[in-house]
């Protein structure tokens, strides 16, 4: 089971595995899959548990120390953004038996789990989204987990699409001191958001009220990202795309603002592979904006504009597959960092899904209607609250667990107050 030394040792009996259907889910949609359960003898257990879990896990150097003493040190840090439990099986006796079982589970990944990412090691800094399915085993009232295995999450845009118009008026001066007179850039873009491989329409105007050259106009696609461990951080910008357009001589302009007015320009950006979804944690940050500079010489002021954007991922199995395998390599633990931060749990990649109904159907919990539990949001905050149980096996949820007990409260009534889509009554 690649069990540490704190787990007990008759764990050693037990393998487990975990299957997924997809191993691409994007934010709102189900995680559907199974563990496959293989117990050799009699282990100890109270509870067999499946969590989903997204974690943003960062490393950041440091110095310590002065003179002779000083000395760097890596900062290290794991938020959890969000945790979702089943309890797939329950057993009074504390002695799970020996056996070859399917559990089968399905998550709703939160609508507003950031997109997963890896950001390449840079010396002792490092960053990371990770989005996992994990067993673990409840043994005298303490979680053990077993196994864990990764899959990629695609963040949906979760935000209107469109237009905007930033302007930025600059005095032109030389050397600091003599004035040449006002430069304005304004600019927009046809949306605010935009995916892998899209084209960015930019439309631009500029007024040269100066007696300066403006010898282009540089437009870029920036990337701003920040990353925090333990009190210490890291920044870094990117020039993702970087496009130069043409000259404007002084005194002249186009758009609505020349004399006379005429047309804005347009200039189109073909947006690259988005390898870092926009998103913003409590220790992650990546923003990106496109920016557009009119450049009228060394020593001289230079009009900008920046206009925020945001960009996410599509689906792609190579990508998704990629991703997976790249974060089974990452969570491997530096020997030289400081504070512990998670990654203590074995991880591997998802075996072939293919459920068999008759492994399943061996499977018999102390209560069956904790066969199959569904996160079940009853409030309409997006954040599941509840478990719904199928016990008819009907497929549609009858009946809730909402104190987190493991134990039936509440049905679903057929009619009843309807509560964000589901009609409670109390059994």
């Amino acid at each position: 089971m690649g069990a540490f030394s704190s787990i007990p040792k008759d764990l050693s009996n037990a393998q487990c595995q975990i299957a997924l259907r997809e191993q691409t889910v994007t934010a709102g949609t189900m995680c559907v899959g199974y563990i496959q359960l293989n117990i050799t003898a009699p282990i100890k257990c109270e509870q067999i548990l499946i969590d989903l879990k997204g974690e943003a896990y960062t490393t950041v150097g440091y110095s310590s120390g002065s003179g002779k003493r000083r000395r760097r040190r890596t900062a290290r840090e794991n938020s959890v953004l969000y945790t979702l439990r089943m309890i797939a099986a329950q057993y009074p006796n504390g002695t799970a038996p020996p056996g070859q079982y399917q559990i089968p589970f399905q998550f709703e990944v939160p609508k507003n789990a950031p997109a997963s990412f890896i950001l390449p090691t840079t010396g002792r800094n490092s960053a990371r989204i990770t989005h996992s399915v994990a067993v673990g085993v409840q043994v005298k009232g303490k979680v053990y987990y077993v196994q864990a295995c990764p899959f990629q999450v695609l963040s949906p845009l979760n935000h209107a699409v469109n237009a905007m118009m930033i302007e930025d008026v600059r005095q032109v001066s030389f050397c600091c001191c003599f004035a040449k007179g006002n430069v304005s850039l304004a600019a927009r873009t046809d949306k605010n958001a935009y995916a892998s491989n899209e084209i960015a329409n930019i439309i631009y105007e500029v007024s040269n009220n100066s007696s300066q050259k403006i010898t282009s106009v540089n437009v870029e696609l920036v990337r701003a990202m920040t990353y925090r461990a333990r009190g210490h951080g890291s920044w870094s910008n990117a020039k993702v795309v970087q496009l130069r357009c043409g000259s404007i001589e002084a005194n002249s302009g186009f758009g609505s603002k020349a004399s006379p007015p005429s047309p804005a320009l347009q200039v189109q950006m073909q947006i690259p592979m988005v390898e870092f979804s926009t998103c913003e944690t409590p220790t992650i940050s990546t923003r990106y904006v496109l920016r557009l500079q009119a450049m009228t010489g060394s020593c001289i002021s230079n009009p900008k504009v920046e206009i925020p954007v945001t960009l996410y991922q599509t689906a792609s199995a190579n990508q998704g597959q990629m991703m997976v395998q790249a974060i089974v390599q990452s969570y491997q633990s530096s020997p030289d960092v400081d504070a512990s931060g998670g990654m203590q749990i074995p991880i591997a990649s998802a075996i072939p899904y293919n459920p068999n109904v008759n492994l399943q159907n061996q499977f018999q919990p102390t209560n069956q209607s904790l066969m199959k539990p569904i996160p079940v949001d009853t409030t309409g905050d997006g954040i599941a609250n509840a478990m719904g149980y199928d016990t008819t096996g009907d497929g549609i949820i009858d009946s809730l667990d909402t104190t987190g007990d493991g134990k039936i409260d509440s049905t679903v009534a057929p009619t009843g107050t309807n509560i964000h889509g589901v009609g409670l009554q109390k059994s």
